[in-house]
């Protein structure tokens, strides 16, 4: 089994100052394949989308955010990411609807075989200075994952085009503002960090950025749970310091559960 990335389409403007992103569905989607939803809120982290179209019944895998992205409203850039394995044909487009400025693009994946995924999802946040834009390792549950590393900045984009990182290709450019990259065929166990680089001659960007990172990996048999909980409780621990930036202290006990865990021979995996 491998999930394996088929095509992605994005909103086709930038800037267009919209308080929703409506996201024609990419070729390819249809029953027992994943949608993965990337949707960019702009200028007040405190919104939350209201899913619509081809985008309702959703999962929301996590978000990241920076506080600090100059935005043309205010401030603040936070990414959410959504995901569910399609039942038959897209009931029209993508929709996300927030109120405030949003952006946003869609993936399609082949299951490979699969009835289920498990899924690791982190991120990153840096300032304009930055002369790259970095995303964390996460961990893939078995081999044939696919992964994908999104990026932005605030409402005036990144001013310089990026480089794909290493190993993945660029599936998703709309304007310098936000982009994505994928690479399929990844091995079980931590991905490695990823890094873009400038790629414009330029010394900096106009605003501060955030990367959101996801590996899907394929499950058999209906899975999409652990049936230890020690384990689950342990994982959900570490994604939400991962993604909400929790405190040290949370991540030590979290770290504490999953030592103690493999220590009495549980087998991995994802909540």
């Amino acid at each position: 089994m491998a999930i394996t990335w088929i095509s992605a389409n994005q909103e086709g403007s930038w800037p267009d100052n919209a308080t929703a992103v409506s996201v024609s569905p990419p070729s390819g989607g249809s029953s027992g394949r994943l949608a993965v939803f990337f949707v960019y809120v702009y200028d007040d982290v405190s919104a939350t989308p209201t899913l619509s179209g081809a985008a309702t019944g959703m999962t929301a895998l996590g978000s990241v955010t920076n506080p600090t992205a100059v935005t043309g409203g205010g401030t603040g850039l936070k990414i959410w990411v959504y995901a569910k394995i399609l039942t038959g044909s897209e009931s029209g487009d993508y929709v996300a609807t927030t109120g405030v400025y949003t952006e946003g693009h869609v993936h399609i994946a082949d299951m490979g075989g699969a009835t289920s995924y498990a899924y690791d999802i982190d991120g990153d946040t840096g300032v304009a200075t930055d002369a790259s834009v970095d995303a964390p390792s996460v961990d893939a549950t078995a081999a044939g994952s696919l992964l994908i590393m999104s990026a932005a900045g605030g409402n005036s984009g990144l001013a310089q085009p990026l480089n794909a990182p290493s190993g993945m290709t660029q599936r998703v450019a709309l304007s310098n503002a936000h982009y994505s990259w994928t690479q399929d065929s990844i091995a079980s166990g931590a991905t490695g960090s990823r890094s873009a680089t400038e790629n414009g001659g330029g010394a900096d960007y106009n605003t501060d950025w955030a990367s959101a990172i996801l590996v899907i990996s394929p499950v058999a048999g209906g899975g999409g749970s652990s049936s230890d909980p020690i384990e689950s409780a342990g994982r959900r621990q570490l994604r939400q310091n991962a993604i909400y930036r929790m405190t040290p202290e949370n991540d030590a006990r979290a770290q504490k559960v999953l030592r103690a865990r493999r220590a009495y021979g549980f087998a991995s995996a994802l909540p």
